[in-house]
């Protein structure tokens, strides 16, 4: 491995890497016996989003990072038929309205956010400002839309934070990648 990263990481990413993989092939491959439910239905969506404050002002003050991953499954008859009964996922005028048709489906994601102080040189907590906070988190969600007019998504989130959320080594590696001052405080 990398100098970049510690014993303690490694140790970390023995323990984490084969959960998160079970957990993956658990999660998607439930959806790959699905066909698509409407014939313009392009299947499977995934994206990838990526934020970070160098893109701002680059300060690491208080947000700093934040990556995720999320495949969308297609449509599935049985989430469509759940999401129909819940009443904020489609109002009694989008009942009455036949052409925006209800279609729902499965979201999986994998993601991690981290947060900085201001001053990332103090190596001692800062009363006055945020603390370092990392969060490595998974989400499955139900997310339907109607037509173009709506969308709605209800999601569950769970996830770790500490040295688990492997923020400070994300971080660390990165800053030192790309000759950045790395961060002292975590």
């Amino acid at each position: 491995m990398n100098n970049h990263f510690s014993r303690s990481f490694q140790s970390r990413l023995g323990v984490f890497l084969p959960v998160a993989l079970v957990i993956l092939i658990l999660l998607v491959g439930a959806g790959l016996g699905e066909r698509p439910a409407y014939a313009d239905d392009p299947g499977y969506v995934i994206s990838l989003q990526f934020e970070n404050d160098f893109f701002g002002g680059g300060t690491d003050r208080h947000f700093s990072h934040g990556t995720r991953i999320e495949c969308l499954t297609s449509p599935i008859q049985w989430m469509t038929d759940a999401a129909d009964k819940l009443p904020w996922f489609r109002s009694e005028r989008a009942r009455s309205s036949p052409e925006d048709e209800l279609k729902a489906r499965a979201s999986f994601s994998l993601g991690q956010n981290m947060f900085t102080p201001e001053d990332t040189t103090a190596t001692q907590l800062i009363a006055e400002d945020r603390p370092y906070a990392g969060w490595l988190y998974m989400g499955f969600g139900l997310v339907a839309n109607q037509g173009t007019k709506r969308y709605d998504k209800l999601e569950l989130e769970i996830g770790v934070v500490g040295p688990y959320s492997f923020a400070e080594d994300v971080q660390t590696f990165w800053h030192s990648l790309l000759g950045l001052q790395v961060p002292q405080g975590w």
